[in-house]
């Protein structure tokens, strides 16, 4: 839950404070409502909000590799440092660069968190509940996204830069959450299994369904995943998703990303990023978009 509130919480983030007063005079550079060139400030004011989406593109595509090197837990681990360095350089940026590097490192943190943790979370699942454990993460998203824009509301009445430097290191303490929990929950099994770790992995399962090492249930469940390993053909690799096959893995990564390109392209993002200043109708609007990519991931 942490983890997907951050990556709502971050996307809606700065979309809430671009008017703030305060903010406007930290980062004239980007203030459009009182710039003599318009058109120069709009673009750079789209330039370091799509940074963000820049870094959650390396961070989710890097996952292909650092996600089978370090494993889920790791992975997550190393995601929630990158976004509390992001949060700090945020909450604590005083000129343009800085921000901009802030909002990258928020980025990759993100990304990192969004591609790692759906994952992680159906690996330890049991089949019966794994869709309805997946499908928490479009309803926590939509719920980090209304926390940001609810705290920086709050915030508003506030004066000087606190109205959005303390909303910029909110991350830092779901992070810390993350961090802490993610030191006693357990390894993906299907990733130890993966990397010969067979003994770790019973170890894990046994947790998982209150039974012992050696039990049916453990074997059943070991078995089940060598096989879809052995099906896969053993460590995945980005070329593998664009062959066709018996499988049909190309057919199914072309279904996935079509999926994602189309809710994408509903306006879903950008309007969580401009958040303050949309009028009352896109507002209703965005927020039937994020009731159907809730009910989509469903």
């Amino acid at each position: 839950m942490p983890g997907i509130l951050s990556v709502g919480f971050n996307a809606a983030s700065l979309g809430g404070v671009l008017s703030f007063s305060s903010f406007e005079a930290q980062f004239p550079e980007i203030d459009v409502t009182h710039s003599t060139n318009s058109s120069h400030t709009s673009t750079l004011q789209g330039t370091v909000v799509a940074v963000y989406a820049i870094g959650g593109f390396i961070g989710t595509f890097s996952c292909i590799w650092i996600g089978e090197f370090l494993g889920r837990r790791r992975t997550i681990m190393v995601a929630s440092i990158a976004q509390i360095i992001g949060a700090a350089l945020n909450a604590s940026a005083y000129s343009l660069s800085q921000l901009i590097v802030s909002r990258l490192t928020i980025g990759v943190g993100t990304g990192a968190i969004l591609g790692t943790v759906p994952l992680w979370q159906s690996e330890i699942s049991p089949a019966h509940k794994r869709g309805t454990h997946v499908a928490t993460k479009g309803i926590f998203s939509g719920l980090g996204s209304a926390l940001a824009l609810f705290l920086e509301f709050g915030m508003s009445f506030m004066p000087g830069s606190i109205t959005w430097r303390l909303p910029s290191a909110f991350p830092i303490f779901l992070c810390s959450v993350i961090l802490g929990f993610m030191f006693y929950l357990p390894e993906s099994p299907r990733w130890l299994l993966c990397h010969n770790r067979t003994l770790e992995a019973r170890e894990v399962l046994a947790a998982l369904t209150d039974t012992s090492m050696d039990s049916d249930v453990v074997e059943s469940r070991i078995s089940e995943v060598r096989a879809s390993l052995d099906l896969a053909g053993g460590k995945t690799s980005l070329l593998q998703a664009c062959r066709a096959g018996s499988q049909r893995t190309l057919n199914r990564t072309l279904l996935a990303v079509g999926g994602m390109l189309f809710v994408q392209l509903t306006g879903s993002t950008v309007t969580t990023f401009y958040s303050k200043t949309l009028t009352l109708p896109l507002q209703i609007i965005r927020f039937i978009d994020l009731f159907y990519y809730s009910y989509q991931d469903f």
